[in-house]
């Protein structure tokens, strides 16, 4: 199976605007095991999957020094569909 760093390189790489990836290696062991995610081709099922994923709201974000809040609320909890 694949680890969870192939996957991830593997679909920012499918993306159309990525150009390139920043990895965090810190070893070359980490490096030549992120460097195996070239070769990793998803399925479109996966890939849709992924995308769908990552467009997602996100239930928390964080700003520098403010620590983590909710976003706001882009409908009313009392009346969802308004």
């Amino acid at each position: 199976g694949l680890q969870l760093y192939q996957v991830s390189l593997a679909w920012l790489l499918s993306r159309p605007a990525v150009a390139s990836v920043i990895i965090g290696a810190e070893t070359l062991d980490e490096l030549r095991a992120n460097v195996t995610a070239t070769n990793v081709q998803l399925e479109t099922t996966q890939l849709d999957a992924l995308t769908a994923l990552a467009n997602e709201p996100a239930a928390f974000y964080h700003r520098a020094g403010d620590g983590p809040k909710r976003p706001p609320a882009t409908t009313d909890p009392a009346n969802p569909s308004a």
